[in-house]
């Protein structure tokens, strides 16, 4: 087979990707992923995943069940070649991608790419011999590649799955202009993701409520959605003399905007992180992030050259590491450049791309990608 005039239809799965439906660090992976394609392979989007507020009821139910036979009827119907089954070490997502895994490799023998991106029993691990290990460690063989976001990660599932994994971190494309930025007046705090706890948030607001006058040191602009949005909301408004305002989902062009426009990013993440999106966004952008020790994160973000981390969980270590911002301002600029090289030099693109397609490339031969 000649690989170079090979194509191939690529069935890669994700939630929703309009993000006034979700928002989704897999979703913004796939929605790059297909809109920064040039090769002669083509990528067609199967949602799997619930939108933001969606209950769990039984309409969810329905469509939760029907998922598989639509992904059997794509699969057969669009002359698919790869699955590239976007998922994360979480036990819903566990179970339900197994079953697309079965549908694809087992029964109509296409060629999987399992795609990691976190999930809390990624870092912690499962008890072995039980039935969502099992599930998972015959996933992780059965698949033809198997892609995690760092070299932690990949340690990690060989420790406790004996195989390795291919490494391919997030990237993004570089912004058009970047305009140096000054750290002397009141500053710009964002927090842009998902309102879950899991992102630390209501850790964030302990945090928050012990600044005390550096309070007046900022103002805090809050963009995303999430099933804790309300409760976040509700409990933000008994922080006395805090500057805050609440912008809902922001995305494209807009979002773009208020990275250049903000100072501090910040993800005090208590687990199931990836390599956010989001992060090297705002890294690219010169902001300032303050993030949290999680997984991947930390093979990014090194404390004080480009960036702050501090032990996720600890309200104390977070609103210590944000005194230290708001009193040592000088330096921001800088740690600012080099979270913009970080990220320009090891999460372009264009280097993501060609590397995903050479891995496409390689699949379409017998035998030469595991």
């Amino acid at each position: 087979m000649n690989v170079e005039s090979s194509m191939a239809n690529i069935l890669i799965t994700a939630p929703w990707l309009d993000e006034n439906k979700t928002v989704s660090g897999v979703s913004t992976v796939v929605r790059t992923i297909i809109e920064n394609n040039d090769s002669q392979h083509v990528y067609h989007h199967f949602r799997m995943g619930k939108s933001d507020g969606q209950k769990k009821n039984l309409i969810w139910f329905i469509d939760q069940f029907l998922v598989f036979p639509k992904l059997l009827l794509v699969l057969m119907s669009r002359n698919v070649s790869i699955l590239h089954l976007n998922t994360a070490f979480e036990k819903n997502a566990l179970i339900r991608d197994y079953f697309a895994f079965i549908i694809a490799k087992k029964i109509l023998r296409k060629s999987v790419f399992l795609h990691i991106h976190g999930g809390y029993h990624l870092m912690q691990s499962l008890p072995r011999n039980t039935f969502l290990y099992n599930v998972t460690k015959k996933m992780l063989h059965g698949s033809d590649l198997r892609l995690v976001l760092s070299s932690i990660e990949d340690n990690r599932i060989n420790e406790d799955y004996d195989i390795r994994c291919t490494i391919l971190p997030n990237a993004i494309p570089s912004p058009a202009t970047l305009e140096s930025k000054t750290f002397e007046s009141k500053l710009k705090l964002i927090y842009l993701g998902r309102i879950v706890r899991s992102k630390g948030i209501f850790v964030l607001l302990e945090a928050l409520a012990e600044l005390g006058s550096d309070l007046d040191n900022f103002e805090f602009n809050i963009y995303g959605a999430g099933a804790d949005k309300d409760e976040f909301l509700e409990k933000i408004k008994d922080i006395k003399n805090l500057n805050y305002k609440y912008w809902g989902v922001i995305k494209g062009q807009d979002k773009l905007d208020v990275l250049k426009q903000s100072h501090i990013f910040l993800l005090p993440s208590l687990s199931s992180e990836g390599l956010p999106m989001a992060l090297l966004e705002a890294m690219s952008y010169g902001c300032v992030v303050l993030v949290s020790d999680d997984a991947s994160i930390t093979s990014v973000v090194k404390d004080s050259y480009n960036g702050f981390l501090f032990p996720r969980g600890d309200k104390k270590a977070l609103g210590n590491k944000l005194k230290q911002i708001f009193s040592h301002r000088s330096g921001l600029s800088e740690i600012g450049a080099s979270a913009n090289k970080t990220v320009d030099s090891n999460f372009n693109i264009k280097n993501y791309m060609a590397t995903l397609k050479e891995l496409v490339d390689k699949a379409l031969v017998p035998n030469t990608l595991k």
